[in-house]
């Protein structure tokens, strides 16, 4: 077999266009190729001969589709396995007129080869920029549909320039394909991580009025935060949109999506009164036209915050410590009235309306209030807690106790309206 390799690669220049190649790689001359390629014992002048061979058969372009194919995977395998070819290989297939053929399938696996060979060799990952974005957009358009996913995919991958890259992404998830409308909307939020997309109008057009996909809360959490952290100058109105963006998600079907969201609504830190005001009531407020500049989406916002405490999400409770009085001051309303469904989010509950306590005095005859109520409502939560609480007001060491602490006083409260329940 290394005879007939070492005699290939003599004569393959003689080779005619007419012939392709086919009488000397065929079917069973590629096979036994690669078993000398995976073969670690093969002498190097055997391998060099096979990829001249290879390389050669691959210039002449062959219309026979399946045998560039095969011909692409020893490429590869010889890269993989011999990595001082690495160059060669990657030349080979990058200059090659394979990357201008009609055939848009080949055209892909040869790319394919191109990447994987330089993520093996770094050495390599530069020359990536030299592909032609023109030539992968021109591939994303064309008729085979099969091949966009596995396009959009890998576009960073291939060093496709990141506007271009926003560009199709934010195009294709228009595409009437749900496998290409996915990839584009996971791409469209993984680019939102590379930081080079500064943009607003862009940015803004990355993030949608009205969430219609699965995948979409990626965009708006991404994109979303992106805005609100690029312009300091709008930061109260970006804010706002996206909060009330992000308020219209925390009602999905999926449990995954609704996560999400509550955790980047926790991460946006500046939003106005009336929104908040609007997240802790399901009954839609009267907002003065012109205070907020998007009215028609703040009912988006309507009772988010007793949305979240029915799902059991206890991070919308920062809204204790908020700087403004009378977001703490509803939110705390709140807690009088509902039921907490599990002890992990009574606990919870309860160690942030004491950490209001901390920061904000003024509050604490309200927050006793609060206390005794929830303390009432939930008594079998209080038993899971009183020897906590009761560690917490024991004697001094001249067996005294003291009061002089409001977090005490508050604990208190809470362990008396336990037996009042």
């Amino acid at each position: 077999m290394e005879e007939h390799v070492r005699s290939t690669g003599h004569h393959s220049p003689n080779l005619s266009t007419k012939s392709c190649g086919y009488e000397t790689l065929s079917s069973n001359a590629l096979v036994r190729m690669r078993a000398l390629i995976i073969n670690p014992s093969t002498p190097d002048s055997t391998i060099s001969s096979a990829f001249d061979t290879l390389a050669h058969s691959l210039q002449l372009n062959c219309s026979n589709k399946l045998v560039v194919r095969h011909i692409l995977k020893l490429l590869h395998d010889l890269a993989s396995h011999h990595t001082r070819f690495s160059r060669l290989v990657f030349d080979s297939v990058r200059s090659h007129s394979l990357l201008s053929t009609e055939s848009v399938r080949v055209a892909v696996e040869a790319l394919d080869v191109v990447a994987s060979v330089a993520e093996r060799d770094g050495a390599l990952v530069p020359a990536l920029d030299e592909l032609d974005d023109g030539f992968f957009a021109a591939l994303c358009f064309s008729p085979s549909v099969s091949v966009r996913p596995w396009l959009l995919r890998n576009a960073e991958r291939l060093h496709v320039r990141p506007y271009l890259l926003f560009t199709l992404f934010l195009g294709f998830t228009k595409d009437p394909h749900p496998y290409v409308r996915k990839a584009a909307l996971d791409g469209l939020a993984g680019l939102s991580r590379s930081s080079v997309i500064d943009d607003q109008c862009m940015i803004r057009d990355a993030i949608p009025v009205s969430p219609s996909f699965y995948a979409t809360w990626k965009i708006v959490c991404a994109w979303g935060l992106t805005l609100v952290a690029s312009n300091l100058e709008t930061k109260v109105y970006c804010s706002n949109e996206v909060f009330v963006k992000l308020c219209s998600m925390t009602r999905d079907m999926s449990m995954e999506v609704r996560v999400e969201v509550f955790n980047s609504l926790g991460k946006i830190e500046m939003v106005s009164e009336d929104i908040l005001l609007q997240t802790m009531s399901k009954k839609v407020l009267g907002i003065s036209k012109g205070k907020l500049q998007f009215e028609e989406l703040a009912s988006s916002a309507a009772g988010t915050f007793v949305h979240g405490l029915e799902d059991e999400f206890h991070e919308l409770l920062g809204s204790l410590v908020d700087k403004n009085s009378s977001i703490r001051s509803a939110t705390r309303k709140i807690l009088k009235l509902v039921k907490l469904p599990v002890f992990k989010l009574f606990k919870f509950t309860v160690d942030a309306l004491l950490e209001n306590l901390e920061t904000s005095p003024q509050d604490e005859a309200d927050v006793f209030s609060i206390l005794f109520h929830i303390g009432r409502n939930h008594g079998k939560f209080v038993d899971c807690i009183i020897q906590d609480v009761y560690q917490q007001v024991e004697p001094t060491s001249e067996g005294k106790l003291v009061f002089d602490s409001s977090r005490v006083v508050a604990l208190l409260v809470l362990a008396i309206s336990a037996p009042l329940a």
